[in-house]
């Protein structure tokens, strides 16, 4: 990220050199507000998909410092004029910079339409009625409970801004060197529980048909990157990475059903049953981690990669999402981030730049 940063900023002495080499004289610097609105295109593909999943525990820290940070503003039970004021100005920065998001994609062309309708709604509706002055920061996020997705994490991505100094150290725990472990002492019936608990929405899917078994992932062997195949019209599914994961946890639970000592020890069960260790570890990993597993078949007809894409990017500071399909996208990174020379100048707001809109 830092390269990335650099690379912005080489950007603009380029251009400014070569103005000066061509106008001599009569070259003029980029404006200032200008530069701050460019930020670094950049586009990713299907890799990022399968490091989540392989990143159960890193996934699960990422998702869980959001959610306490969040938990902890909406739980704030009065806020100051300068933070309500503060909010405002960001829910109105985040309604323009929505409205200059535009992207050929339907169906994110679509998500976007209706984000700009159901912020631009919500904004007149607050500033009709003011938020109560207990817990306005829940009252307010009660308010997107019946919007879309992406209103619902535009909120929460304003209202992570006001996280209290005390997070000011959680980038630490967005670092996770745990990688899942089998405990072969836990007993069958614990991780039958686990199954019931965790990957209910593994039940509720019907894997009988055709269409839920559609694609498989695996490795070309020319670039050594991820790709997905269609195990229906292509050839290479024996080679497939083990992304199946709702597949295998109704296999398990089969036998775990079938298998007649409860009480026996996961050990022993994977004694008789030793291709069920790679689900098992993942099974046991939720009970500690439970933002570890992606709650969608990644095998499905009707899976869109692409969602997984977005999730990595956006704790990345990723903007403005332009899928080009459900497989690949284009993002902006550092669009309204500081320039080199601010951290000389004395300036010190160094992090108000959410929402990057163009200038006047």
């Amino acid at each position: 990220m830092l390269t990335v940063f650099l690379i912005r900023e080489f950007s603009f002495l380029y251009v400014e050199h070569c103005a000066k080499l061509k106008g001599g004289k009569n070259a003029v610097t980029l404006d200032y507000n200008l530069k701050k609105y460019f930020g670094i295109g950049n586009s990713t593909g299907l890799g990022m998909a399968p490091f989540l999943v392989n990143h159960p525990a890193l996934l699960h820290s990422w998702i869980l410092a959001k959610e306490l940070i969040l938990a902890e503003v909406l739980n704030f039970k009065n806020i100051s004029n300068s933070q309500n004021n503060r909010f405002f100005e960001l829910l109105k920065r985040a309604n323009n910079h929505i409205n200059e998001w535009d992207v050929e994609d339907k169906i994110q062309s679509k998500r976007i339409k209706v984000l700009r309708a159901e912020i631009n709604s919500l904004l007149n509706n607050l500033t009709k009625k003011k938020p109560p002055n207990q817990y306005p920061f829940k009252y307010i996020f009660n308010k997107t409970h019946n919007l879309s997705i992406e209103s619902q994490e535009l909120i929460a991505s304003i209202l992570i801004e006001f996280a209290p100094d005390n997070f000011n150290g959680i980038e630490e725990c967005l670092a996770n060197p745990n990688e899942p472990k089998i405990v072969g002492s836990m007993l069958v019936s614990e991780l039958s529980q686990i199954i019931k608990k965790n990957y209910d929405w593994v039940l509720k899917l019907n894997l009988k048909k055709e269409s839920s078994n559609t694609y498989f992932w695996y490795v070309s062997q020319e670039k050594l990157e991820p790709r997905l195949g269609n195990r229906y019209k292509e050839e290479g599914s024996e080679l497939e990475m083990p992304f199946n994961i709702p597949m295998y946890v109704q296999k398990l639970k089969k036998l775990l059903d079938k298998y007649p000592y409860k009480n026996e020890t996961t050990a022993s069960f994977l004694l008789k049953n030793p291709s069920q260790r790679y689900i098992i570890r993942r099974i046991q990993n939720t009970s500690k981690y439970p933002y570890s597993e992606i709650r969608n078949n990644l095998v499905d007809k009707n899976c869109r990669p692409i969602d997984m894409l977005r999730c990595k990017l956006a704790f990345f500071g990723a903007s403005k999402f332009d899928p080009k399909s459900d497989r690949w996208t284009r993002i902006t990174l550092f669009q309204g981030a500081p320039i080199a020379s601010e951290f000389i100048s004395g300036n010190k707001n160094y992090d108000d730049w959410s929402f990057s809109t163009l200038p006047n």
